[in-house]
């Protein structure tokens, strides 16, 4: 017979290989058996009376082992997951709230994923607060995450950086003669001769003459 009785110290056991694993001392209560001495009456005839002549009955006492129970507190120990660990090998930490965006590497400890804080991993960090994420020129905080745009004339070269598009280098960026780029920019010029109409078209002085000369006429 054994009754299991309450649990009376429990220890964790870092040193050993799974931090989450702990002992528990536990006591039962067992039945054994013991010998104890019965005594009895046991009757038995002798000679007696006048030289022996007679018989009598006489009384003495008798032992016999007799065996009764008796109970006893037993102790011993089991290894267990201590509280905020699980898995067959108590390796397994427990985040009783959650890691949204990370993982849970202790007790309700949160190793959280980049772009991410707070003690769930739910926060999203804006990178784009501090020294404006590092991009020349716009920052887009996203969830987790940001993402770097440039102004109109520039081309976004790795994560970070701007440069200045060369719109010249590319069909002469669309001009009739002379193409000259400027920081994010460019504008076109006319050889002598020539006048610009728009941006990028070159057209004869002598033809913008007649040209305007048309317009003052049929106006």
């Amino acid at each position: 017979m054994m009754k299991l009785t309450t649990l009376v110290i429990l220890t964790c056991l870092f040193p050993w290989s799974f931090a989450g694993r702990c002992s528990v001392q536990r006591s039962r209560r067992e039945i054994r058996y013991v010998t104890y001495a019965i005594r009895g009456s046991q009757k038995y005839y002798t000679s007696c009376g006048f030289w022996g002549m007679s018989t009598c009955a006489r009384h003495r006492d008798v032992y016999s082992t007799g065996y009764r129970p008796e109970s006893y507190t037993t102790y011993y120990r089991e290894y267990v997951c201590c509280p905020g660990w699980t898995g067959s090998n108590c390796n397994t930490a427990v985040c009783s709230r959650g890691c949204y965006n990370g993982a849970c590497t202790a007790p309700d400890v949160c190793s959280c994923r980049t772009g991410w804080q707070g003690s769930t991993c739910g926060t999203d960090t804006n990178e784009c607060a501090s020294y404006n994420g590092g991009c020349s020129h716009y920052c887009v905080n996203t969830d987790g995450s940001y993402y770097c745009t440039c102004r109109t004339g520039y081309s976004l070269s790795g994560r970070h950086t701007c440069y200045d598009i060369n719109e010249c280098s590319s069909d002469n960026g669309d001009c009739d003669h002379q193409c000259h780029d400027t920081s994010g920019s460019f504008y076109c010029t006319c050889d002598t001769g020539y006048s610009l109409y728009g941006s990028t078209t070159c057209i004869g002085t002598f033809l913008t003459s007649t040209f305007h000369q048309n317009c003052s006429i049929s106006l």
